[in-house]
Formats: C-alpha cells, sequence, structure tokens
C-alpha cells in the first residue's frame, strides 16, 4: 500500500500537533499538585506547610503565566493567613485574586473570594463591609446556581446577624441555609445545625435549640467516627474554626480554580469496605461503674493532664513558642509520628499555657473515656 505526500504531511501535522510542547503542561500539573498538598496541610492545621505549598504553587504560577493557578494560590495563602487571624495580610493577596479573577471572568473564584473578604472584614470588626461581601458573594452563588456556596454565606450572614444583636435576621439566614444545605455533606450541615442552634438559644426558644444542637452533634458523630480509637480510622471533624458566637465556615482555594492540565478532575478511589481494625486499637471496653456503664474519674482538664503525665503520655514544653505557625509545626511532626499531648507552658503574648494533641492516640482517647 503507497502512502503520497498529501497523507504523509497530515501525518506529520497531527503527530507534531499531539506531541506539542510539554513543558507548560508539566509545569501546570506540579502547581495542581502542590495546591493539593497545601489543601491537604492546611485542612490538617498545618499552616507552615500550607503556606510553603500555596507560596511555591504561586511562585511557579507566575513563572509560566498560569493565571487559574495564580488565583488559586493566593485564596490559598489568604486563607491561611485568615486561619491565623491574620486579616490585615490576608485582605491585599484578597485584593490581587479579585483582580485576576476578573480578567480570566471566573464568576466562581470571584464569589469564593468576596465570601473571603468578608471574613477579613469580620475579623478587622467591619461587620457591616463583611455583610456586604457575603451578600454579593451569595447573590453570585445563586446565580451560578452553587447551592452550597449560597448556604455557607447564608449560615455567615446569620453569625453576623446574631452578633449585632438582629436575632429575627440571623434566624430567617440560618433557616434558608439549612433548607439549602439539604443535599450538602455532613460537615455543612453541622455547621448550619449549630449556628441555628444557637440563634434559637439566644431567642429563649430553648427546646428548638436543643433538638437543632442534637442534629448537629449526631452529624459531628458520624464525621468523626474513623477517627474514633474503637474504629482504627483517621477521618477528620468538621472544616470549621471554632469561636463564641458560632462556628465560621472557611472558604478554601476551589477545585474549579485549581490549575492543571486540560481541565481534568481527579476522582477519589473510594474503597467500599470499612477500614480494618488494628491489632492495637481493638474494640474498647468500658472500666468501673455498675453494669458495665463507664464513670469518668477524671473531673476537669487539669486532673486530664496530671493523668496524661503519669501514664506517659505528655511532654511540657518550656521554651517560649510563637502561636503562629510554630506550634502548628511542632504539633504536626509529633502528632504525625504517634507522640504525646504537648504542653506549652510559655505561648508569646500568652498568659495561659497550650495544650495540643491531648487525644492524639488511642491510649489518650481510652484515657479520657474513662475506658481500657
Amino acid at each position: 500500500m503507497r502512502v503520497g505526500p498529501a497523507a504523509l504531511l497530515c501525518l506529520a501535522f497531527l503527530l507534531h500537533a499531539c506531541a506539542g510542547p510539554t513543558a507548560p503542561v508539566t509545569q501546570a500539573d506540579r502547581v495542581a499538585r502542590l495546591q493539593a498538598g497545601g489543601l491537604r496541610a492546611l485542612q490538617a492545621a498545618s499552616y507552615r506547610d500550607a503556606f510553603a505549598a500555596f507560596e511555591e504553587a504561586l511562585a511557579l504560577s507566575e513563572a509560566i503565566d498560569h493565571l487559574p493557578g495564580q488565583v488559586a494560590g493566593l485564596q490559598g495563602l489568604a486563607a491561611v493567613l485568615l486561619e491565623l487571624t491574620q486579616w490585615q495580610d490576608a485582605e491585599p493577596l484578597l485584593a490581587r485574586a479579585a483582580a485576576l479573577a476578573a480578567l480570566l471572568g471566573d464568576r466562581a473564584a470571584a464569589a469564593d473570594i468576596r465570601a473571603a473578604q468578608g471574613q477579613a472584614r469580620r475579623q478587622a470588626g467591619d461587620r457591616a463591609a463583611a455583610e456586604a461581601r457575603l451578600t454579593e458573594a451569595r447573590e453570585t452563588y445563586t446565580r451560578l446556581g452553587d447551592r452550597t456556596g449560597a448556604a455557607r454565606a447564608l449560615t455567615a450572614l446569620g453569625i453576623l446577624r446574631r452578633e449585632r444583636g438582629d436575632l429575627a435576621g440571623a434566624l430567617a439566614a440560618q433557616e434558608e441555609a439549612l433548607r439549602t444545605l439539604a443535599a450538602a455533606s455532613a460537615a455543612d450541615r453541622a455547621t448550619a445545625h449549630l449556628n441555628l442552634g444557637r440563634t434559637l438559644e439566644a431567642l429563649g426558644r430553648l427546646d428548638e435549640a436543643r433538638a437543632q444542637y442534637e442534629q448537629a452533634l449526631a452529624l459531628e458523630r458520624a464525621i468523626s467516627r474513623r477517627r474514633s480509637p474503637c474504629t482504627g480510622g483517621r477521618g477528620r471533624s468538621t472544616s470549621g474554626r471554632g469561636g463564641p458566637t458560632g462556628r465560621w465556615p472557611i472558604w478554601r482555594p476551589s477545585r474549579r480554580s485549581r490549575g492543571g492540565s486540560g481541565g481534568r478532575r481527579r476522582r477519589r478511589r473510594r474503597s467500599g469496605a470499612p477500614p480494618s481494625l488494628p491489632a492495637e486499637t481493638a474494640p474498647c471496653q468500658r472500666t468501673g461503674g455498675p453494669e458495665g456503664e463507664g464513670s469518668m474519674a477524671l473531673r476537669d482538664l487539669r486532673e486530664f493532664i496530671v493523668a496524661l503525665e503519669d501514664a506517659g503520655r505528655l511532654r511540657r514544653i518550656r521554651v517560649p513558642v510563637d502561636p503562629i505557625l510554630e506550634v502548628a509545626a511542632i504539633t504536626d511532626r509529633v502528632s504525625k509520628r504517634g507522640g504525646p499531648a504537648l504542653l506549652f507552658e510559655q505561648v508569646k503574648g500568652s498568659a495561659v499555657p497550650l495544650l495540643i494533641n491531648a487525644f492524639g492516640s488511642p491510649e489518650q482517647m481510652c484515657l479520657a473515656l474513662g475506658v481500657k
């Protein structure tokens, strides 16, 4: 079979087009991997590692002129800073990210950035500006059909309104958020139930508040079941930060704004079988109490600290440490090695000692629960 010159020319062109320049694709994939690593570190509260990963992803994105990667990198850095309540440093990064998102015409990323700006304004004490930003974010989410994003914005709006004493407005926002989150993740629904319960409690509707708290607790238990020493899992609880006014939703760089080659998405492989039970985390057995019921021997945190130290599961850190990044980095290394609880006795800027990793092993959990 003879192949003519025209066919050979077409074949050469196709081969050249398929091969193409490989460097930008490889670099974009590396940006995506760095951002994914930063997200994992942020979810594990390893702020130093998260900041380093997002910073490297941003630098690489700027080197290859990859605008979606730059937007996600700036969002990631701002998310770390907001977790550490450093809103002064986060706001310039969010402003840069907003300008790039506008240049790209990425309305979804723009809504995420608006919501994060609302979080920064709330940390700065400017609740009016925070509510304006969150309202804009919610409207954009609604236009895009992003029900989860809209519900998170409503939850945050409810917290802001409760903080300024508008309990009726807070209740309306949080009830709408809960209706919107009917098919959302358990973490988001637990956050919504918790904040709705606190608003109902402030209104004096204690029975309804108790019902919301019970639903939030049931969802939290379902989320953390894999982390229990009786299941041997490693699941993490919800993605929010606790606080005196309710858990605040966190906006992190979304999957849609992370840079990768060809816009591909990786799907997480899920195993249908439950995790196997390691030998050292066999089912817990309660101790003490009539008819097998457990008795809590520890009355407060001080007694728990003494019990941890007696069991050799506590290390006291007597040198001064910085609560910004340094404490998180030390705890991250210790916890990953199955290390003991840490009691930081000299935290810079605070007169109160800091106990971390108190439940970081099955032995410590059993000690706290009065089981063996």
